[in-house]
This record gives structure tokens, sequence and C-alpha cells, in this order.
């Protein structure tokens, strides 16, 4: 993770997973974190000019870029939080509880939408980001230890 305090980070993303990692397998509905990644996939395989999917979600603003991770449907709506990335200034987590009967995460906190100062990350600095840190965002408890 980058140092805070060291402005904006523009630069290369690269494709796919570090180290050539596959996302976790999972069941049920996909996630929109596992929809952008297959949209990434599939636009090297598309003749040229039909565009590019944009990291940031439709929902960000001039100010905010967002990363939808997770469906917030899938979320107790009471335990919804915002929280500061513990060591990655500009960057604001929705956190969640997973409920009790979800079938893989009973009761875990997850990362639900990562929130991006855009005066601190370009959308292609973000997604430089989100390729170094998908495993934790992805992952159970992200805050636990910070």
């Amino acid at each position: 993770m980058a140092a805070a305090g060291t402005g904006p980070r523009d630069g290369p993303v690269p494709g796919g997973a570090p180290g050539g990692a596959e996302p976790p397998k999972r069941s049920g509905p996909i996630e929109p974190w596992d929809r952008f990644t297959r949209a990434r996939a599939t636009e090297d395989t598309m003749p040229a000019g039909f565009g590019h999917a944009p990291f940031f979600d439709l929902s960000s603003s001039a100010d905010k870029g967002r990363f939808r991770v997770h469906d917030a449907r899938g979320f107790a709506p009471e335990s919804m939080r915002r929280a500061a990335h513990p060591a990655e200034a500009g960057m604001v987590l929705l956190l969640g509880t997973r409920p009790a009967s979800h079938a893989e995460y009973p009761g875990a906190e997850q990362v639900i939408t990562l929130m991006f100062d855009r005066a601190v990350f370009s959308e292609a600095a973000a997604e430089k980001w989100w390729n170094a840190n998908r495993e934790w965002a992805v992952g159970t408890a992200p805050l636990r230890g910070a």
C-alpha cells in the first residue's frame, strides 16, 4: 500500500490479478467486483472501437470515485458504516455485516464499496490499487488488526 500523502497516483493499469491469480470461485449471483473483472477480460477479445468499461461506478461524483465490491442487498442494512482506510490516504470504505443466514460468510464484515478521493486517485490509479489489493478487499474482517 502506498504511503499517505503521496499525491495523485497515475500509471499503467496492470491486467488481471497479481501473479495471475484467479478470483475466488463463488456460488450464487455474480458480485459487482467479479462482473467488472469479467468485463475487463472480454475487452481484449472485442474488435477495436468497442470501448472500455469504466472502473468507477456510475454513482460516482466529481469528488469521489466509487467501486462496488459487493452487492449491498447482501448485508444487514443496520450494520452498514463508513470507515477511512487504515493505511491509504484518500480512501473510504463502506462496510457491512452479512446476515447470519448468508451461505458463504455468515456474520462476516466485508467491504461493500470503495470510495476514492479523486484529488488523490485518478481512475487508472484506483484500478491499479484494486488489482494489487483485490484479495484484501473481497475478504472478511478488512479492518481487523488495522
